[in-house]
């Protein structure tokens, strides 16, 4: 049996939002994880606040999940591809990038369910 059977493979920089992005962000549900939405925001919103002003990132894994969760929520709303967006892109691959560096390319399965 292969040993990450039960792993979930964190996207790279160079895929493309839809669908591997996206997909990945669903398999974390930061809304039942952290038992509040507005908890989600405020983590986000401050995360992307940071990032904005100096390029500091969320060093845990989850808060980078949370905030990767949170911006499919809102591009969600938005109906558009933030990788498109000459602001949301940096933050989005930076994420990605964190995440991939911090968990080795992979975290536990099975995802979330859907929120």
């Amino acid at each position: 049996m292969d040993e990450r059977a039960e792993q979930i493979p964190v996207p790279g920089p160079e895929d493309p939002w839809w669908p591997v992005i996206n997909e990945f962000a669903l398999t974390f549900n930061a809304y039942d994880r952290l038992r509040s939405s507005d908890e989600v925001a405020r983590v986000a919103n401050e995360a992307q606040d940071r990032f904005a002003e100096s390029g500091a990132l969320p060093v845990t894994i989850e808060e980078l999940r949370t905030c990767l969760f949170f911006e499919q929520r809102r591009w969600r709303h938005f109906d558009a591809d933030p990788l498109e967006d000459a602001e949301a892109r940096p933050y989005i691959l930076a994420l990605v990038a964190a995440l991939r560096k911090a968990t080795g390319g992979f975290v536990d399965g099975p995802g979330d369910p859907y929120p």
